[in-house]
């Protein structure tokens, strides 16, 4: 008897654990909404374009369409080891309306944890419940050739944010915007996945067998 009440309270704490941490949902999940990248809170911060706004925020829709064509929704699925769909259109809507003026900064661009919370919050979104992930693109930054992003993943239904992480690349492309940030953005997205996502899947993972 005595042994049988310390399996149940055994039982009983590594399901309280368990279901305290959030990353089960996402790590669980059979399918993952993934809505796009979110330029909406960008800036480029490079003096010299601070007149450019106009053609700085017309570069938006092709990285959008470099990291589509780069990283497509099957090298996601494949890469992150569950099915992902994609559900650009709130982003691209919000990608649409930016204001040119402002795009660009002379200074290091950031956004702080309210302007996110806030985003996710807002986003309207036709799904009820499920796992979304959004990628907000914080700033592109010429002075160390640095892009800055945020990986979220949210609990559809509540909004409540269940992964948050910053990841910092400086690894740029070739000349031209397109190619300078588009393949720069390319590499933090597949560093991400690689350096962190996996790595926290798989150690989520163990503990189940643990």
């Amino acid at each position: 008897m005595k042994n049988i009440f310390l399996s149940i309270s055994i039982i009983i704490i590594s399901t309280c654990l368990y279901s305290q941490n959030p990353k089960q949902k996402i790590f669980n999940a059979s399918e993952i909404y993934f809505y796009g990248y979110d330029f909406s809170h960008f800036k480029l911060a490079e003096a010299k374009r601070i007149n450019d706004g106009a053609e700085v925020a017309g570069y938006i829709e092709r990285w959008v369409e470099h990291m589509d064509a780069n990283l497509p929704i099957t090298s996601l699925t494949s890469k992150m080891g569950v099915t992902i769909v994609p559900r650009y259109d709130v982003t691209n809507i919000k990608n649409r309306i930016i204001v040119p003026e402002n795009v660009v900064s002379t200074h290091e661009h950031f956004i702080n944890q309210v302007t996110i919370e806030t985003a996710i919050k807002e986003y309207e979104l036709h799904e009820k419940s499920g796992i979304g992930m959004v990628i907000i693109i914080e700033c592109f930054y010429k002075a160390t050739k640095t892009a800055s992003v945020y990986y979220l993943f949210f609990d559809i239904a509540t909004r409540e944010i269940l992964d948050n992480y910053r990841f910092t690349t400086n690894k740029p492309g070739g000349t031209g915007l397109k190619s300078f940030w588009g393949e720069n953005l390319e590499y933090n997205f597949k560093k991400y996945i690689h350096t962190y996502y996996l790595s926290e899947k798989k150690a989520f993972k163990k503990t189940l067998f643990d």
